[in-house]
């Protein structure tokens, strides 16, 4: 099971803060006073407050990508501090009636890579590492 991947006696939940962007003032200051507020500092990640499967995600290293990044969030985002390491997505539901949820499930988040060899083509890489994508339905 993924969880049992943590160490135990680590602090492994990552400080982050909400910001708003429709607060009032400009959203550089906005966000210099969050993270002075919340002790965040460089780097970040910046992901919407409600999202799916990582898109809108960034990871930004300076002041500029921060601002560049924030800029197109139209509603609420999270401001998290940047822990290294393995990355685990949660997948977290709850019905529109009930008042709290459950975590359905754990996954381990690995990037995919294929490393060419000069003479095949993608596909067949592909093929020939991972043999059940090779499988085809009889016509």
């Amino acid at each position: 099971m993924a969880l049992s991947l943590i160490p135990q006696d680590v602090n492994v939940v990552a400080r982050w803060a909400l910001v708003d962007p429709a607060s009032p003032g400009p959203l550089r200051e906005t966000l210099r006073l969050t993270l002075k507020e919340h002790g965040l500092s460089l780097p970040l990640v910046l992901k919407p407050d409600v999202g799916e499967r990582g898109h809108g995600v960034h990871i930004v290293r300076t002041q500029q990508q921060l601002l560049e990044a924030a800029t197109h969030y139209p509603a609420a985002f999270i401001v998290q501090e940047f822990v290294p390491g393995e990355e685990f997505g949660l997948f977290y539901v709850r019905q529109p009636h009930e008042a709290t949820g459950m975590l359905f499930s754990v996954t381990r988040k690995v990037l995919i890579h294929v490393i060419g060899n000069g003479k095949h083509t993608l596909e067949r890489l592909i093929l020939a590492i991972h043999v059940r994508y090779a499988w085809r339905p009889p016509s």
